[in-house]
This record gives structure tokens, C-alpha cells and sequence, in this order.
């Protein structure tokens, strides 16, 4: 058991002389917070010759609800760079505004009622170094992604305009990235971005100012996840295995390996480190021989920039015969910096065969 370690660690070894490095960054999905997620309008309009502001109706906040696609990549404390790679941020409630012109008496007077409704936006940002307080600088881009704007124009009727398509140039900001290990929170703080709506028909020329800040939080998944769960002996099949270590790791070479034998209570492997594999078990020993290829592919490879790695396990129709069936196989993976010391452990993940 003692020398079992120092194999794996041997093999990562020769791995690394080999030069690996990994580029790709995996997004993360972020999900808004609506209650901090909080936003006013606010604009003017040109409508048949007729200037004005546009007025909430009653009121001028909302908020956005939804999800969005972050983009971090470790390297730093930990975290090194964080970007907005798109967002599907649903606007709530729908927006109710009136279009009212002064009167040269004072006060004014409305005359259009405004209602958006369906209003998504979108949300792009360049990349933003990560400082070792969290924040983050960088410049951003609000798209509209849907939402249909009826106006009722007195006099004149009802129209409709989409809005799908419309978008605010870029902006900066500067935002800040907090985390604990098991989630993240990217908080754009204030936004502030104007997209101009034009219609020549009606002879309208309006620009809408939306001020606000979008608040995601990710939670980091389990270090390692498959699916499915069970696999047929008679017709075979592939499980997915995603490993993610919440970018701590990134970058990092990782070797995974299985065993037939159970989970607990495992082989010590560090100091306060148990890799949750029972040995001695023929299929552990397989993994550990065959890291280039086999059932299980690849056993030794190297995490992404976001410290997330995928393998798989597959097993061909009728390898097995069937006193295989009812079999659980577990999968685990280490993680070793560049200078080949062991610095992370994954939980393991269950597959069961089936008839």
C-alpha cells in the first residue's frame, strides 16, 4: 500500500517532463440574484415632433432576474482573470412609463403611455485582471436579447417596436469578485448604459438610460461528477466524468483512477490526504498502468484555466459477462502542481453495472 503513492507520483512526473499545459477556459454558470440585482430607467424621446422625458409609471425600478456565463481562470488569489462571456438577464417587472412634454406654462403633459414587456438583456465583457482584493476592472457591453415596446400614442393609436437586437456601447466598470472556495460572487456594482431607439415611421428618436448592477453567484460543483450513473455489460455505454476543483487548481495535472473494491476506507496517500479507492483491487491496478488509454480515458491529463478536466469511462458491449452485473466501480482524481507535489484529492464517484 505504502508504495502505491509513489507510483502515482512517478507517473505524474514523467507527464510533466512531457510539457503539458492546458489553455481552454471553461465557463461557469452564474446565477443573478435578483434582490441585489437592482436597476432604474430613465430617457427622452422624440415622438411626431413632440420632445419629452420618459417617466416611470409609477415608478422607474426593476430588477433582473435569471442567469449569466462567467469566464475565471485561476493563476492569482486565487483567482486571476473573471470576464462576462453572456448573460440572460430577464427584466422584472415590466417597464410602465409615460412620455411627458413640458408646458410652457409649467408642468407637462403625457402624451404616450410606454409598456416593455419580454425586456432580456444580454451582458459581454472584455477580460478583467483580478486584483488581490477581488476587484475587477473591465469593460462591458448591454445587448437587448428580446423585449417588445408598445407605445400609445395619443392621437395617433398603438404601435409596436422590437427591440431585440438594440445594444449600449461599452462601458467600464469596475467590479468585485468574492469567494470562499465553495462559490463565488461577481458584482458588476453600478452600471450605467444608454441605448438609442429609433423608428422613422413615427418619427421617434429616444435614448434610454439604465443605471444599475448585476450580482451572480456560482456555486463551485462537487471536485468530481458522473454521469450517468449505471452502465449496461450487455449493450455498453460511455459515463462523462467532469472534474473541477473551483479554479484553485488550474492548470494543474491531474491522474485519475478507479477501483472495484469500495471507497472507504480508502489509501493515505498525504498528510490528511486519503484517496477514496480500496486497494489491493485488479481494476485500481489497471487505471494506475494504463493512464494513456483503456476504459478509462485519459487517467493523465491536465485541468483547464478555469481548474476543470474531463475524462471518461468506457465500457464495449460484451466485455463483461453477466456475474459483472450488480458491480459498483468508484473513480477518483489527484491534482499535483508544477513541481509534482500532491495538492488536492477528489471525492469519489460511483458507477454501477448493470445487466
Amino acid at each position: 500500500m505504502r508504495s502505491t503513492p509513489r507510483r502515482i507520483l512517478l507517473a505524474s512526473v514523467c507527464v510533466l517532463s512531457l510539457g503539458l499545459a492546458s489553455s481552454a477556459q471553461t465557463p461557469f454558470g452564474f446565477t443573478i440574484d435578483q434582490s441585489q440585482s437592482n436597476w432604474t430607467y430613465s430617457g427622452t424621446a422624440t415622438v411626431l415632433g413632440q420632445t419629452g422625458n420618459i417617466v416611470g409609471n409609477p415608478s422607474n425600478s426593476f430588477q433582473v432576474f435569471g442567469d449569466a456565463s462567467g469566464i475565471l481562470t485561476g493563476g492569482g488569489s486565487p483567482i486571476a482573470t473573471a470576464q462576462f462571456a453572456g448573460a440572460n438577464a430577464m427584466v422584472t417587472p415590466d417597464i410602465d412609463a409615460s412620455l411627458e412634454v413640458p408646458l410652457p406654462f409649467g408642468g407637462a403633459i403625457a402624451v404616450a403611455t410606454i409598456k416593455v414587456t419580454n425586456l432580456v438583456f444580454d451582458l459581454q465583457s472584455t477580460v478583467g485582471t483580478v486584483s488581490s482584493s477581488g476587484s475587477v476592472t473591465a469593460d462591458v457591453t448591454l445587448a437587448i436579447v428580446s423585449g417588445t415596446a408598445t407605445l400609445d400614442i395619443i392621437g395617433f393609436g398603438v404601435q409596436s417596436l422590437d427591440l431585440a437586437g438594440l445594444f449600449a456601447p461599452a462601458t467600464t466598470f469596475t467590479g468585485q469578485l468574492t469567494g470562499d472556495g465553495s462559490s463565488f460572487t461577481f458584482d458588476t456594482t453600478q452600471l450605467t448604459s444608454s441605448i438609442d431607439v429609433s423608428d422613422p415611421t413615427l418619427g421617434l428618436a429616444a435614448t434610454l438610460m439604465v443605471t444599475g448592477q448585476v450580482v451572480s453567484t456560482y456555486d463551485c460543483p462537487a471536485a468530481l461528477v458522473g454521469s450517468p450513473n449505471s452502465i449496461s455489460i450487455t449493450s455498453g455505454g460511455t459515463q462523462s466524468l467532469t472534474l473541477s476543483t473551483c479554479v484553485e487548481q488550474a492548470n494543474s495535472l491531474f491522474f485519475i483512477v478507479g477501483s472495484a473494491s469500495g471507497s472507504s476506507p480508502g489509501i493515505p496517500i498525504g498528510p490528511g490526504q486519503v484517496l477514496p479507492l480500496n486497494i489491493p483491487d485488479p481494476y485500481f491496478d489497471y487505471t494506475l498502468l494504463n493512464p494513456a488509454g483503456g476504459l478509462l480515458s485519459p487517467g493523465l491529463s491536465v485541468l483547464d484555466a478555469s481548474g476543470v478536466g474531463l475524462s471518461s469511462f468506457t465500457l464495449p458491449a460484451g466485455l463483461l459477462n453477466a456475474p459483472a452485473a450488480g458491480l459498483q466501480l468508484n473513480h477518483a482524481y489527484v491534482a499535483f502542481d508544477s513541481t509534482a507535489t500532491l495538492t488536492f484529492v477528489s471525492n469519489a464517484a460511483p458507477l454501477t453495472l448493470t445487466l
